[in-house]
């Protein structure tokens, strides 16, 4: 039988047959064979965010498997997108790449220099000004160089017929033989029925139900259990703790199997967070969600020890001055305190400071170089500078003088004088005291004053009497006295304030005739004495 086909025809045939397998083999080659590991290839990329079908192979790797955010991209890895899909890819040098829906895309690097082979389908991305790059499409390996910031995209959607590569406005043309046409339609075929199948979709396990999120701890418990539910599928879960005031520092972190665990008082803060995640080792499910609490340590009012304190020093005269004297001033410790404050007053009001004083104990000694009385309150803080508690009263320290004399009596019976100014008899006031201890302080001084604290004084006298007879007339009014008694190089205090009353001339027809006749006779007394 005559040979249907001529060398000629054997030639043809043999190369395009040699040329086919020789695709093939270059594709699977390309797709399915072991790269070198991980932990080799350099870091290119991360995976920053996807959308429904995306799948990566991993250069060491023969399996398509999900990919998921944060992952990396390395050297010799491969990026699968489907239908209806996308992945935003974050590129070393702080730029996204953009890989659109079905699309093959493989990341090569080699001398700091970037390789982006598109298999199939299109990406985005944007290049600054001397970045130099390498795209690979259809067979052809494309050295650029930009010459300015531009978008540049990708384009073999259809076929290797018409492969696009553009730089801005700028198109960059890119010759394909119908050899590179017919190895793109195989690699179609190939990607088309080497597409993953689809996994079954990964179930979630459900958020822990915390049994109490806000937790108020008292701040002298050194722990507590936080408890939540127990989840279903759940092979063990991870808690971690943060201090709420540097949400940064992770002050612990732990695993348990069991459905709590137990917070430690010993880190300083006032507020704490905590996240409670569910893991699992099954692989059709996923960990779950973290469930976020928080805890409050509460702390108790601070306790002043002794908050009452005197001290009196026996002064002869009410100059002398006052020899320094300590006060010790305690008070109940505060857990998790660094510091304490101190504020001093000058009322129990606790309105106008005097002083302030920082300590790291549970005490403070004073000197006190003045004769004074101050009130005063205790706060706690914590190494952060957060107030913790005060005290809900407030101390007293008082440092008095007390005179070696005997200050002068006012009796009852004269602490309350009325006086009325007869216009026939004219004006009589007559004031009176005791004094026990005359041998020594034969003298006295006499203030008085319209205000009974003394600021504005009227009159003053000096006696050696222990009485004081005032024959010059006193206007009308209310009027506040006092005496002290003094002999050589001493003093006594001031007695007590006594009141005096001094009215207008009486009129009969302002007042009754018996208050008239009771007025005259006591005036008259008051003459007598």
């Amino acid at each position: 039988m005559k040979n249907r086909f001529s060398n000629i025809d054997k030639k043809i045939i043999i190369f395009f047959s040699l040329t086919f397998v020789t695709s093939i083999c270059a594709l699977y080659f390309e797709l399915f064979a072991k790269q070198s590991t991980d932990d080799i290839q350099p870091e290119i990329a991360k995976i920053e965010k996807t959308s429904n079908d995306i799948r990566i192979k991993k250069s060491d790797q023969f399996d398509w498997i999900s990919s998921k955010n944060n992952e990396s991209v390395r050297s010799g890895d491969q990026i699968f997108s489907g239908d209806k899909s996308s992945v935003s890819i974050l590129l070393a040098e702080g730029k996204t790449l953009e890989v659109q829906e079905n699309s093959l895309v493989k990341f090569d690097q080699i001398k700091n220099v970037k390789n982006f082979k598109v298999s199939y389908g299109s990406i985005k991305t944007s290049i600054k000004k001397d970045e130099i790059f390498q795209i690979t499409v259809c067979g052809k390996v494309m050295r650029i160089k930009a010459d300015a910031d531009e978008q540049l995209s990708v384009s073999n959607e259809d076929n290797c017929k018409a492969p696009r590569i553009s730089i801005g406005k700028k198109l960059i043309p890119v010759k394909s033989t119908q050899t590179q046409r017919r190895v793109a339609q195989v690699a179609i075929d190939i990607i088309e029925k080497s597409k993953p199948v689809p996994l079954p979709a990964l179930i979630q396990l459900p958020t822990p139900k915390l049994v109490e999120a806000q937790v108020k701890l008292p701040a002298e418990k050194k722990s507590e259990l936080i408890y939540w539910e127990k989840v279903e599928h759940a092979d063990y879960y991870v808690v971690s703790v943060t201090d709420a005031s540097e949400s940064k520092e992770v002050l612990y972190k732990t695993q348990t199997e069991n459905n709590f665990f137990e917070f430690k008082n010993n880190f300083g803060s006032k507020k704490y967070q905590f996240l409670i995640e569910a893991h699992t080792n099954q692989k059709e499910f996923i960990n779950s969600s973290a469930a976020t609490g928080a805890i409050e340590l509460v702390f108790k009012p601070i306790v002043l020890i002794d908050s009452d304190k005197t001290k009196v020093m026996k002064t002869k005269t009410s100059q002398q001055i006052a020899d320094p004297e300590n006060f010790n001033i305690s008070w109940q410790k505060i857990p998790q305190t660094k510091y304490y404050k101190i504020d001093f007053y000058k009322d129990d009001k606790l309105k106008n400071s005097l002083s302030s004083n920082k300590v790291f104990t549970n005490n403070i000694n004073l000197v006190i170089k003045n004769f004074d009385t101050q009130y005063y309150k205790v706060s706690a803080y914590n190494r952060h500078d957060e107030f913790l508690s005060e005290s809900k009263t407030y101390g007293k320290i008082s440092y008095e003088k007390e005179f070696l004399l005997n200050k002068p009596n006012i009796e009852e019976s004269n602490k309350n004088l009325s006086y009325f100014f007869q216009s026939t008899e004219g004006q009589f006031i007559r004031l009176s005291w005791q004094n026990l201890q005359k041998d020594l302080a034969p003298h006295h001084y006499i203030e008085i004053a319209s205000t009974d604290d003394f600021s504005t004084i009227i009159k003053t006298y000096k006696t050696d009497s222990m009485s004081l007879q005032i024959d010059e007339t006193m206007p009308s009014g209310k009027y506040f006295w006092r005496v002290k008694s003094y002999g050589d190089e001493i003093i006594s205090d001031w007695s007590d304030t006594a009141l005096l009353k001094i009215k207008s001339a009486r009129s009969i027809s302002s007042v009754s005739a018996q208050e008239n006749k009771t007025s005259k006779k006591d005036n008259k007394n008051q003459q007598n004495k």
